[in-house]
């Protein structure tokens, strides 16, 4: 009996001992003039026989394929006693396979980082501003494990700023693999701005952090413009989320190093910008701070099947990315527009770019799912296929435009502010994976199985064009051909006066047909020249659709001539009734002004 006792103390005491084991990192930044840091990992308590150190290659926020292992130098292994493992093998150039070790692997390595994106990282003497799935190894085995990292600052006087838990000076605590690389670090002499939001009995803390050159008045009004479209944000799901630890965190860097980018993270977000707040560009600062925040519903929470949990080293292939990136898209530019950032008539200018950028000049037949499916190659050139824009995030935002006004045209008590609404109450807050067919299913109970069908029927599954002139008409809202001069050529104007094109031609427009590429220089169309964005539009208004003319282009270095047909072009304009019904100008209002009373309990 006291054997059996004995040996269950020892169990007892093994889970907890286990339980606690921790996975430790620390970083030191001795070169950061060299954009270098020095990163130390050490792994206890493994398994024996073949353990996988592993380099990111996926990124939270980002649909592109990484090498990130190409910035890792200088690697060394060793165990427990800091002895060399020599048996370590690479299957591939983002993996380090070792065997032999005695239960634990030390790892270091230098890391060079010179991009910041919210992506990738970057280090020099004023900042270091981390993505962790671009800067730490990881053992997938331990994944479960607590990590705790160090940073060891040395001489410079940097603050941190992070998401993860502060156990310590300068070390903090994560609580899994997934916590700790969905936690970018900014370390830096940042100024910190931050603001109470939600319910009193439970508040939650907004922080910025931010690294910039200007002045505090500067900061201070940002950020309250800032807190201001994120109110409107909130008021579309009820109530802003509940975050870890109670705090939502921006990590802002507008430093002339960097570069523009914004990802986003279950309870921070990366804001890079090299422009400062004193030039100008706030709006559009604000602009991708609330696109990345609202995310922190709809994706980070409202979350589809294919991204939780995320897969750091192969694509995570998931089929409503339409619905997270294309109604955030929309209730973003809402939520501008309704804090009155955007006039609406901005907010309506959106639609036209959208709607041209998706339907106006391309041949794609895609529907909202393929278009979700293809996100990975995004920004990866494609020919006959405009991938300069993400089409699943243009895409949905059109739906999410058609849904709206479809529920508002079928009941005054309808709108997709409450759909959304409803559909963050029943996959948000319980943080259940939702699929297609939930957005379906929640589409039928909330305005009917006719409404939901036809949705999803034309518009889902199928790349029917919603019939916006008649669905606009109920918000005094106009959509209108061009029906203008066209040859399907984006062209641009150089600096010394020549007109290129600036992107590949799309298959069966004009320019396609007729032999232009990107790159090519266009000298004359018609027999008529022009040098600037001005001549260039005036010549093209003076040319006749459905008729053919010369077209004398320019590429590497020979003079060619060749026929082109002149179409009307297929793009189109949403403009604002000016002086709309009554009943119209209500409905604008509410839809404007997120007024509608809410029928979600």
């Amino acid at each position: 009996m006291k054997y059996y006792l004995l040996i269950l103390t020892l169990f007892f005491w093994s889970q907890i001992s286990f339980a606690q084991i921790v996975n430790n990192y620390k970083i030191s930044f001795d070169k950061a003039e060299h954009h270098e840091a020095h990163v130390e990992a050490t792994f206890t308590n493994l398994r024996r026989g073949t353990t996988s150190l592993t380099m990111s290659r996926n990124v939270k926020g980002d649909y592109g394929t990484h090498a990130f292992a190409k910035n890792i130098h200088d690697v060394k292994i060793t165990d427990s006693r800091g002895r060399d493992i020599k048996s370590v093998s690479r299957p591939n150039l983002s993996q380090w396979d070792v065997t032999g070790h005695d239960g634990t692997i030390h790892v270091e390595y230098n890391l060079f980082a010179d991009q910041a994106d919210g992506i990738f990282s970057q280090i020099d003497e004023t900042h270091a501003l981390l993505n962790n799935p671009s800067a730490f190894m990881y053992i997938e085995a331990v994944e479960s494990r607590p990590i705790e990292i160090n940073f060891e600052l040395g001489e410079r006087n940097w603050r941190i700023a992070t998401h993860m838990s502060e156990v310590s000076k300068n070390t903090y605590l994560a609580s899994n693999l997934q916590d700790f690389m969905d936690s970018p670090v900014l370390l830096s002499n940042y100024i910190l701005r931050e603001r109470k939001v939600g319910d009193t009995g439970k508040p939650q803390t907004i922080k910025m952090a931010l690294h910039y050159y200007g002045t505090d008045q500067e900061a201070d009004d940002f950020f309250d413009t800032v807190m201001k479209v994120l109110t409107e944000e909130s008021k579309i799901f009820g109530g802003f989320p509940i975050f870890e630890n109670n705090e939502y965190l921006f990590l802002a860097c507008f430093m002339p190093q960097v570069s523009e980018g914004g990802v986003a993270h279950r309870n921070s977000a990366v804001i890079t910008s090299p422009t400062s707040l004193a030039y100008g560009g706030v709006e559009k600062k604000v602009e991708v701070f609330s696109r990345q925040f609202m995310h922190a519903w709809n994706k980070e929470r409202i979350t589809p099947l294919g991204l939780k949990p995320f897969n750091y080293q192969n694509q995570n292939l998931t089929e409503e990315l339409w619905f997270t990136d294309g109604f955030s898209e929309y209730f973003t530019q809402l939520a501008l527009c309704r804090s009155k950032l955007i006039t609406p008539e901005e907010l309506i200018a959106s639609f036209s770019n959208t709607y041209n950028r998706v339907w106006g000049s391309s041949n794609s037949k895609l529907n909202a799912i393929e278009y979700s499916r293809k996100v990975n190659f995004a920004f990866q050139k494609s020919k006959n296929e405009n991938t300069s824009y993400l089409p699943h995030r243009d895409y949905g935002f059109l739906l999410a435009l058609a849904l709206d006004m479809t529920l508002r045209n079928k009941s005054s008590e309808l709108s997709l502010d409450n759909f959304m609404m409803l559909f963050w109450t029943k996959y948000g807050k319980t943080e259940i994976n939702f699929s297609n067919d939930n957005l379906y299913i929640t589409l039928r109970e909330y305005a009917g199985k006719a409404l939901a069908d036809k949705f999803f029927e034309n518009y889902v599954y199928d790349n029917d064009i919603p019939k916006y002139d008649k669905l606009l008409e109920q918000v005094g809202l106009y959509l209108r051909p061009l029906e203008t001069p066209y040859i399907g050529a984006q062209v641009e104007f150089t600096q010394n006066g020549t007109a290129q094109v600036a992107e590949y031609t799309v298959k069966n427009t004009p320019a396609y047909n007729a032999g232009l590429e990107k790159g090519d220089i266009i000298i004359s169309i018609g027999g008529s020249t022009f040098s600037n964005r001005e001549q260039f539009e005036e010549t093209m208004s003076l040319l006749s659709s459905e008729k053919s003319t010369e077209i004398e282009y320019r590429r590497n270095g020979r003079t060619r001539t060749e026929e082109i047909d002149i179409e009307t072009n297929p793009e189109v304009e949403f403009g604002l009734f000016p002086e709309p019904k009554e009943k119209e100008l209500t409905a604008r209002n509410q839809w404007l002004n997120g007024d509608l009373p809410s029928t979600i309990e």
